[in-house]
């Protein structure tokens, strides 16, 4: 296990496999920050994109997000549902393990 220098992130390796360790995602916090006048947009194709290059930097076969992947904690709105599957279309070419956090309520059910 090694954390990954200036990143929030780590990598854990065993078995011949590396994983890229990311926790406290909190994909629909843009609207959060919105709404108090702080102008994000698709924050989640941001991060999706730096954890995808993150992952073949140090050639991880898989991502291990360690809860709180969506913001909300009750049922989220159909805006925060697209971006949480777009966040993980965009890193379906690597094999995903998701814990749930607190804020993952209803995630099998947005994710099918």
């Amino acid at each position: 296990m090694r954390f990954i220098y200036g990143e929030p992130a780590m990598l854990i390796s065993e078995a011949g496999s590396t994983w890229l360790v990311v926790g406290d995602i909190h994909i629909g916090a843009e609207r959060r920050l919105n709404d108090k006048g702080v102008r994000v947009y698709e924050l989640w194709k941001n991060m999706s994109d730096k954890i995808a290059a993150l992952a073949k930097t140090f050639s991880a076969t898989g991502i291990i997000m360690l809860g709180d992947i969506k913001d909300s904690i009750m049922y989220p709105e159909s805006w925060e549902q697209r971006d949480i599957r777009r966040f993980m279309d965009s890193l379906s070419g690597f094999e995903l393990k998701l814990i749930r956090g607190n804020h993952d309520g209803h995630m099998e059910e947005i994710l099918g």
